[in-house]
């Protein structure tokens, strides 16, 4: 009934919060006490008692604590002392939280009742080791011993008594660990109340709370006490987070009990089960001890914490949320310990943040942590490293570091891209909520999201940590191997500070400066990826400050280091410059660096030197503006330090003006090189590099004539000034420039009137050689010009603010009184030729008699207007001056129709211009035609009041008329001036192709269809006579018309030139139409004369070709004109008459064509002459329309007609005599044998066949007369047409005396040695027309070696001469002459077999030099190896052994570089390359140096001397190794298989797989997966494949290395089994690196290879594998990396 009473209460209790709340106290608080305190009795089971008092102390927990409890409080807090002292844990939980309300809210009455519960705390605290007992040790005593417990009887023997609480059962509140845990929250919170009862209170509570955290408790858990366990640790952690917080207020109390409280801690870590918020609690605890003196205590138990299950446990739950706050606490733990800790510490710890800087579910702020820490270990590292063993251990913790770092590098690499993507997206997204109103943002809840921006700010702190802790890093390493007494311990990271000994105080030959390979190898691994993270830093000083970190920490390496690692890592720091322009400031301050700015300038100009310089071709590209930088930032740094530029520039600047010069005449657009040459040319005038002028002085003489050359011919206006100033910028002393002096001047004379830079630049030369040069000399040098340049610097004579004029003047002052004897020729002065006006205008006023007003001047000036673009006027004024030309021309073209006071607009214009002639095309009466094209001088007044002209006033009118249409049609060229739909050129095109169509056919009313004899002479007369006929003299001829457009075609203005080409394919397919339509030939689809017609481009074949009937007369008087244009004294005009002729090509008849083509293949052969040799385009197009004419009118059907065969014999007698020509050039006569092979095909015969009439007039006399009575060019000339006459079949040539005498003519010239013509002739073109000479004589006898006639016995000895010449040629240093010897030689060794005396006698002078190293040389070893790949079965295998004596001399370079030798310093690796170049050319027996060789080269890379330019990353040997491994490629990958364990030989064999050269290599260890799984997992393969794997290969094992000379397996290796266990761990683990770099090089390879998938598997499930996963800080880098991509490959595969 009370149960029952008490639940009612209990539900109705909402009482106490009414005015009845005192009444209700009143009534039931006794009854409640009384039921507590009397009535019942604690319980101890689950019981109706017990609930009973269980609702009534949750009905008192339930009272309000309101001013109305305040009478009650005292009993009520004595009541619930009672209770939870004699209670059991249930109600006990429930009083503690009575207990603390109540002093919580009463609290200045209940002070004296504050102490009962402290020592009701301290008896719990007490007790606790035996309640721990009770629960973990007694588990067999009997739940019935259980007895209720008094505080004030209790005792230790009651407690040990009490048996284990089962079931049903309830804990007494003095044995129980909830209490435990609630207490000391409660008791915190009373000494914040009561401060006086803490000084009484803590040295009796703290050693009792310190010895309960200590308590261990059991070592296993029943799974039934896993929850009192749970409490246990629960209860100790709440402990510990009230002892912590005692820390700063009492440490004097606690400060005794450190240790104690530290290793409680952390052994609670290692014990305490994975409940989050109890390890979370737990790790704050030790972030408030880390934040006091007492962390000491910690730091010897730095190992335990180092485990990651200690410090966040095992459970998912801890691992995912507990992670950032454990190892920030670790961190801050190791950064006060980091002094103190032994380098395997250092490695474990190193591993553990290295793994988390690495984990993408920690945040960017925990990596940022994580770095910072490993970085301030360096410092430590680098300290211990004391003596030999533990530099080098302290170097491979340092290389770790640097592999974290490199690696997080990579890492960003591809998320930055994705980071900068998302920022885009997120301000797409930002832009379109700030279009939205803002009550829809309201609504929406819109806003922008900060994630993305911490994101970014998070990577930027963390690359800025990587960054600037590169330096430490990289600098630390580089002196690890220092005695630490030689480096400055507090100045790591700075390298100026750094306190060397002179090496002969270092105490052991390890004692190095630098870093290693693998070292070298990853730090390029943070160049390449480091770049790119610069790309998220945006903010001018931002980047900037990262630019100047990037700068510093290159600055800080070795030299050498540096230049290896620009040798990896240029060409993709070169894309990454294209995309992102600003890393050029790294590169600009290395080469302000005292340090290392020779070797990065060397590794760059290497670089861009070799690998770059074709990117100019295109000099509008990225690329090419990019080289161009790097130049000027090279050259711009060279008078920093210019005797150290001079060598470095020394082997480049000679390469660069070649490459240069070659694709300048060459390549279409040259721009890049041409600046590329002026930044060269402005860096080098500006010192005095004397080994450098002495290098290029031979290079001068070609490089002016090319430059002067280019001046003369096509160029470009934008390249024209570099050419000049290139002219006067030339780098040579005053002394060297002597004898090109007068060849010089003229380019100065265009300097002087220049633009202002030039004139700069040409004021400044010509006062140098003034002041330097003799008067007298320089007065004849410049003799022919110096009117010019006295004119020019006249015209300069200009007072301020003109900035010349000063200068001009005294350089005027300088010459003295020459400057006036110079001037001899009359000077240019203004004046009119012609007395008469061309045009006039009559003007009258009023009644007045009208008087005449010549419009001449006005029609100059506004010619001048419209032509000069760059006068400075107006496009307004340039406008109005067009218009007024149009009048004047109208004017003169006699239109009809009346003005209106408006004037002339272009479309009336346009209309008269049609109609003027339309009106009158279409009437049938002479008379009425001719009235319709009479030309007057004026048509403002009418044509009978103007009478008749004079000669001189006719002329004066023509030339007005001819001056009007050229500048018209010219105009239509400018985009300023011209409107698409202004057609005013077109119409009068259309208007003058009428007037002669009419004319045409007024004269021929029927025009014949016959061939050209009569009509065509027919018509010229009578447009001939017609003009004559214009005797009355009022009449200008339609001809001007032409006159006008072939002028215009010859412009220098190519771009009037273009325009006037338009014009011209409208004028004469104008014509076509008229003409056409006439005879009714018109197709359909070209409608009527309404019709627009079709314009062909200037540089297309014409749209199509007339019928042979149609022919019209003009074009029998354009031709000439055109052909006139071809002998032109410009380029430009010689090119408008090429052009001219291609656009009337397809529309001549055949017949006229017939006619003149004779002449147009003379003046098209001229045009090829006179252009120069870089002009290709020029030539390409001349060379297309002489062809094209050939084709359409030779052809083998139409051959028949007397007219035909006259042409044809024509053409063929001219082309002849040009291929005979010895002064013909190069381009002439390929043009010339072309067109010849052209005109034998068109008409089915041979070229032989069509020489042969012209054998005896023209060839005979070539071979009859000696050879060496020409100049060389003509020699080259008469040797290069006996060549193609002789490879014609059947040849020209007979087999006379006089052809074997030149023979053995040609063949003294081509068995002189150059060496000898280079010292006799110090002219560079002489020089250069000599190896052209000796090329073209070794062809003529390769030529005359394949001909029938010449293999007869009676020439034998000759032919026995040619081969031995052959032999000698392959060691000469001109390209061009080697490979026509190699070629020339391949012929004979292919069609007869080699005498063996003449084989030796041959190879006797290269093998007599191949005895002694000194007379070893480049040439001498490559023309062995060209020798070797053509005889290589006639060369002894012995040849090898005598190589490799040569190669090990090699690995002493002091003594070789002392000794005598015919190379130059610096070469030894060079000649070293080209020695081992030669092995994979020897015959096939010489696998057997296989094992020789590759050691040997291995240790040539380590024998390199410090301070050149290669090194083992940079070694020449490499490649040259490669060549031989893949002839022997099944060899090869048995012999490194079978030291697979052996890292130098794995190194030099992933190099070599890894690398493009070596793909025949890695394709033949593809295919054998077996011998792979073999040699690397033997105990991993099952039985029956490994016995079958030495027969996977069609040889046995112990041929597959070769014989008895290579280093074999011995007879219990040959399975390649290694013995030692450390050699097998590094066949395992190197055995997985081949498979991953398989797998990544070829697709698919894995997925084919199951075998090896198998394999991977159970190297996956190995237990060898799970027990080093388990040590994995222990192995090494490599290893690690490779044991997580067998991880990975095997779980993708199985996925």
């Amino acid at each position: 009934m009370r149960l029952q009473y008490a639940m009612e209460v209990r539900d109705s209790l909402e009482i106490a919060h009414t005015a009845e709340y005192l009444n209700f106290l009143k009534c039931y608080f006794r009854a409640f006490s009384v039921i507590l305190l009397q009535i019942t009795k604690p319980q101890f089971i689950d019981n109706p008692e017990h609930k009973l008092r269980n609702i009534v102390v949750e009905i008192l927990n339930r009272l309000p604590h309101s001013e109305v409890l305040r009478p009650f409080v005292q009993d009520l807090l004595k009541v619930a002392m009672q209770v939870l002292t004699t209670d059991n844990e249930e109600n006990g939980l429930i009083c503690i939280r009575i207990i603390f309300d109540l002093l919580r809210t009463f609290r200045p009455t209940l002070e004296n009742e504050v102490q009962p519960f402290l020592d009701f705390v301290c008896k719990i605290y007490q007790n606790f080791r035996m309640t721990t007992s009770h629960f973990f040790d007694n588990t067999s005593v009997a739940v019935e011993d259980v007895k209720p417990m008094d505080i004030s009887t209790s005792s230790d023997q009651g407690l040990l008594s009490a048996g284990h609480v089962g079931n049903g059962q309830l804990n007494p509140s003095t044995r129980s660990f909830k209490i435990v845990t609630e207490s000391p929250l409660v008791v915190m919170f009373l000494f914040q109340l009561y401060s006086r009862l803490v000084q009484t209170n803590i040295p009796h509570l703290l050693p009792l709370m310190v010895a309960a955290i200590s308590v261990p408790g059991p070592d296993k858990v029943p799974p039934r006490l896993k929850t009192n366990f749970i409490e246990l640790k629960s209860a100790q952690v709440k402990t510990v987070s009230f002892l912590t917080y005692l820390l700063k207020s009492f440490a004097e109390y606690i400060r005794p009990h450190e240790e104690s409280i530290c290793k409680s801690i952390v052994n609670l870590l290692v014990t305490c089960s994975d409940s989050v918020s109890i390890r979370k609690e737990l790790l704050v605890a030790l972030k408030h001890v880390l934040g006091t003196d007492f962390k000491r205590g910690l730091f010897p138990l730095i190992d335990t914490l180092l485990e990651e299950r200690v410090l966040v446990g095992t459970g998912r739950a801890c691992y995912e949320t507990l992670r950032p706050l454990a190892y920030s606490l670790l961190a801050e733990i190791v950064h006060h310990v980091r002094s103190d800790l032994s380098l395997s510490q250092l490695s474990r710890i190193i591993y553990l943040f290295s793994s988390n800087m690495h984990d993408a579910s920690l945040l960017l702020s925990i990596h940022t942590t994580c770095a910072r820490l490993m970085l301030n270990l360096v410092e430590p590292i680098f300290e211990k490293g004391v003596d030999q063993s533990t530099m080098d251990e302290a170097r491979i913790l340092l290389g770790r570091i640097l592999d974290a770092f490199v690696g997080k590098f990579s890492t960003f690499k591809r998320t930055i891209p994705q980071l900068l993507e998302e920022g885009v997206e997120g301000r797409k997204h930002a832009t379109m909520r700030s279009k939205l109103e803002l009550p829809v943002q309201a609504v929406l809840n819109l806003q922008v999201p900060m994630e993305h921006s911490k994101e970014v700010s998070d990577c930027k702190n963390l690359i800025k940590t990587l960054v600037m802790g590169m330096k430490t890093i990289i600098w630390s390493i580089t002196h690890a191997h220092l005695p630490r007494s030689q480096v400055s311990p507090s100045t790591h990271g700075t390298h100026s500070q750094v306190l060397v000994s002179p090496p002969s105080n270092l105490p052991s030959p390890q004692a190095f400066k630098g870093m290693r390979e693998d070292e070298v190898w990853k730090t390029s691994g943070f160049l390449k990826s480091g770049v790119h993270c610069l790309a998220l830093f945006k903010e001018k000083d931002e980047e900037r400050d990262m630019l100047n970190h990037f700068s510093q920490i290159l600055c800080i390496m070795e030299p050498r280091d540096l230049m290896d690692m620009f040798s990896l890592c240029m060409p993709e720091l070169f894309e990454c410059m294209i995309s992102n322009t600003q890393l050029v400031n790294i590169f600009s301050l290395l080469l302000q660096s005292s340090k290392v700015y020779r070797p990065f300038a060397d590794a760059l100009v290497n670089f861009l030197v070799s690998s770059k310089l074709d990117v100019l071709k295109n000099p509008d590209s990225p690329g090419a503006k990019l080289v161009l930088h790097l130049f000027r930032l090279i050259f711009g740094a060279v008078a920093k330090a210019p005797a150290d530029f001079e060598h470095i520039l020394q082997p480049h600047a000679l390469v660069i003006m070649e490459v240069c010069m070659k694709n300048a005449t060459e390549i279409e657009k040259s721009l890049g090189y041409m600046q590329l040459l002026r930044t060269m040319f402005k860096a080098l005038a500006g010192c005095k590099f004397e080994l450098l002028f002495r290098d290029l002085v031979p290079m001068l003489q070609p490089f002016l004539n090319m430059l002067l050359t280019m001046l003369e011919g096509p160029t470009g206006e934008d390249i024209r000034d570099l050419l000049l100033e290139l002219c006067l910028t030339l780098p040579a002393r005053l002394s060297s420039l002597l004898p090109h002096l007068p060849r010089l001047v003229r380019p100065l004379v265009f300097c002087l009137k220049g633009s202002d830079g030039l004139v700069s630049l040409g004021l400044r030369t010509l006062e140098f050689w003034i002041d330097s040069l003799n008067p007298d000399f320089l007065e004849s040098s410049m003799a022919n010009v110096m009117s010019e340049v006295i004119l020019s610097l006249w015209s300069h004579l200009r007072p301020s603010p003109y900035p010349w004029g000063g200068k001009a003047a005294q350089i005027l002052g300088k010459l003295g009184g020459r400057s006036r004897r110079f001037v001899k020729e009359s000077l240019a002065l203004e004046c009119k030729d012609n007395p008469e006006h061309g045009l006039r205008l009559i003007l009258a006023f009023e009644s007045s008699t009208p008087f005449l007003v010549p419009l001449d001047r006005c029609i100059n000036l506004a010619v001048t207007a419209v032509i000069n673009k760059n006068s400075g006027m107006d496009a307004f004024y340039r406008k109005q001056a067009l218009m007024f030309l149009r009048v004047c021309l109208s004017s003169q073209l006699n239109l009809s129709g009346n003005v209106s006071d408006e004037g002339y607009t272009a479309r009336k214009l346009s209309t008269l211009l049609v109609s003027a002639v339309d009106s009158s095309w279409r009437r049938s009466e002479t008379s009425d035609i001719k009235q319709g094209i009479v030309f007057l001088a004026s048509s403002i007044i009418p044509q009978a009041d103007l009478g008749v002209k004079t000669k001189t006033q006719l002329m004066a009118e023509k030339s007005v008329f001819k001056i009007l249409l050229m500048t018209l049609i010219a105009s239509s060229a400018e985009p300023d001036l011209h409107d698409p739909k202004d057609d005013f050129v077109v119409n009068v095109c259309h208007h003058f192709a009428m007037i002669f169509h009419i004319d045409y056919t007024s004269n021929n009313p029927s025009i014949p269809a016959a061939g050209l004899d009569g009509s065509m002479l027919s018509s010229i007369a009578s447009v001939s006579s017609r003009s004559k006929a214009s005797t009355n003299l009022k009449e200008l001829d339609p001809l001007i018309f032409l006159d006008a457009l072939v002028d215009v075609l010859a412009d220098e203005n190519r771009v009037h030139a273009k325009a006037a080409l338009g014009a011209l394919n409208i004028f004469a397919e104008t014509l076509l139409f008229l003409a056409c339509s006439k005879h009714g030939d018109v197709l359909m689809s070209r409608g009527g004369p309404g019709t627009p017609i079709t314009v062909s481009s200037p540089s297309m074949n014409p749209v199509y070709s007339p019928p042979p009937s149609v022919r019209i007369p003009v074009f029998e008087h354009l031709l000439p004109r055109l052909l006139h244009c071809c002998y032109g004294t410009t380029w430009q005009a010689q090119m408008g008459g090429v052009m001219g002729l291609a656009a009337l090509v397809g529309k001549v008849t055949v017949e006229t064509l017939c006619h003149f083509q004779v002449r147009i293949a003379r003046g098209l052969v001229y045009v090829l002459k006179r252009l120069p040799l870089y002009a290709s385009k020029e030539q390409e197009e001349t060379s297309q329309v002489l062809t094209q004419v050939l084709r359409v009118v030779n052809n083998v059907d139409e051959a028949n007609s007397e007219p035909r065969r006259k042409s044809f014999q024509g053409v063929v007698d001219f082309l002849a005599s040009e291929l005979f020509n010895p002064n013909a050039s190069i381009i002439v006569r390929k043009n010339v044998q072309s067109c010849l092979a052209l005109l034998a095909s068109r008409t089915g015969s041979e070229v032989s066949e069509l020489l042969e009439p012209l054998y005896q007039p023209l060839l005979q006399p070539l071979i009859t007369r000696p050879l060496r009575s020409k100049t060389v060019d003509q020699q080259v000339g008469i040797v290069t047409a006996l060549n193609f006459c002789l490879a014609l079949r059947p040849p020209l040539l007979k087999l006379t005396q006089e052809l074997v005498n030149f023979m053995q003519e040609a063949l003294q010239i081509a068995e002189t040695d150059e060496n000898v013509l280079a010292v006799k002739f110090m002219n560079p073109k002489y020089a250069l027309s000599l190896n052209k000479l000796q090329t073209a004589c070794i062809e003529l006898l390769c030529t005359a070696m394949a001909w029938a006639d010449f293999k007869t016995q009676n020439h034998s000895e000759l032919r026995a001469k040619i081969i031995s010449m052959f032999f000698k040629s392959l060691t000469c240093q001109t390209p061009e002459i080697v490979a026509v010897s190699k070629e020339g030689l391949r012929q004979v060794i292919s069609q007869q077999r080699m005498p063996k005396e003449l084989l030796q006698s041959s190879l006797r002078p290269i093998l007599v030099n191949l005895a002694h190293t000194k007379n070893l040389s480049m040439p001498l070893l490559q023309g062995l190896a060209r020798l070797l790949e053509l005889l290589s079965s006639w060369f002894n295998v012995t040849l090898g052994g005598k190589l490799l004596e040569h190669l090990k001399k090699w690995l002493e370079p002091e003594k070789l570089a002392q000794s005598l030798k015919s190379w130059k310093a610096g070469e030894e690796p060079k000649i070293a390359a080209a020695i081992i170049e030669l092995f994979h050319l020897l015959p096939h027996a010489a696998s057997k140096f296989l094992d020789e060789l590759v050691t040997l080269t291995i240790d040539l890379e380590g024998a390199f001397p410090p301070g050149q330019v290669y090194s083992e990353i940079n070694s020449p040997y490499r490649l040259p190794l490669t060549k031989f491994l893949n002839r022997y490629a099944t060899l090869a990958v048995d012999y490194f298989l079978a030291h697979l364990s052996d890292p130098k030989y794995f190194k030099w064999f992933m190099y070599i797989i890894r690398s493009d050269a070596g793909q025949p290599l890695r394709d033949e260890l593809a295919k054998s997966p077996q011998k792979i799984l073999a040699s690397a997992f033997p105990e991993f393969l099952p039985k029956s494949d490994l016995e079958m794997t030495p027969g996977s290969s069609s040889t046995p094992p112990s041929a597959l290395l070769g014989d008895e000379s290579l280093v074999a397996p011995s007879a219990d290796s040959a399975n390649l089994l290694p013995v030692n266990p450390g050699t097998t761990l590094n066949a395992y683990f190197q055995g997985l690196a081949l498979v991953k770099t398989l797998a990544k090089l070829i697709l698919g390879w894995l997925h084919s290879n199951r075998l090896v998938f198998d394999t991977l598997v159970r190297v996956w499930k190995s237990p060898a594998r799970i027990s080093r996963l388990h040590n994995e800080q222990e192995l090494n880098l490599v290893q690690v990396s490779l044991v997580i991509m067998s991880c990975n490959l095997a779980l993708l595969l199985l996925r």
